[in-house]
């Protein structure tokens, strides 16, 4: 379902599922390449989320906000070339959050990046203590397969985080490889490629 007062921009070919409910939402998605298996739920008003150029999907959730809570004024990016694999989730549930995913990330499968909590902790005022404003992760990071990206994170560009690891509030540098439960640096000034291992360490002439 889409309601009328609502802005999508998609490719022809477009065959992913969308549920928008409110008005004066965007939903930009600029990637013509295949598969992009999307499903893209917006329930509030005034939210952006933009897919960028040559993006790669094998099967990705997106929600922002849910039917029984509207989310105003957030944002979802997703920079070009980013891929993402099997079972990813990208939630965000509170007012102007956002969620920006720079470009050239890999996700692998069961990837979750959740700038909420869902539900809320309150102090003894009854103060919420826990809302979720933002996830950064820069250009060219790698996401290790289970990993779960936290509320109010920034990861740095080029970093990696590793197999099963939960990445919690934090502003982590860049080139680091986190890992753990909850994940900590535990290198600096790497560099990662998409390329195999085999295929540099294989030095066999033809």
């Amino acid at each position: 379902m889409i309601l009328s007062g609502n802005k999508l921009l998609l490719p022809p070919d477009f065959t992913g599922n969308v549920d928008i409910s409110g008005s004066n939402n965007e939903l930009i998605v600029k990637s013509k390449k295949q598969p992009l298996k999307l499903d893209i739920c917006i329930f509030g008003n005034d939210n952006i989320v933009e897919i960028g150029d040559d993006v790669v999907c094998l099967g990705t959730e997106i929600f922002v906000g849910t039917a029984d809570s509207a989310c105003n004024r957030s944002r979802v990016s997703i920079g070009a070339g980013t891929t993402m694999d099997k079972g990813c989730t990208i939630r965000t549930m509170e007012d102007s959050s956002c969620i920006s995913v720079g470009k050239d990330v890999m996700c692998s499968e069961r990837v979750h990046i959740w700038a909420t909590d869902s539900h809320a902790i309150l102090d003894g005022l009854g103060a919420v203590k826990n809302a979720g404003k933002e996830i950064v992760i820069g250009d060219h990071v790698w996401i290790g397969m289970d990993a779960k990206i936290g509320k109010n994170t920034k990861l740095g560009s080029g970093s990696v985080v590793g197999w099963g690891s939960v990445v919690t509030r934090g502003d982590y540098p860049e080139n680091s490889l986190l890992a753990g439960n909850p994940a900590s640096v535990k290198k600096q000034n790497i560099v990662w490629t998409r390329e195999r291992p085999n295929q540099l360490l294989n030095t066999e002439k033809p």
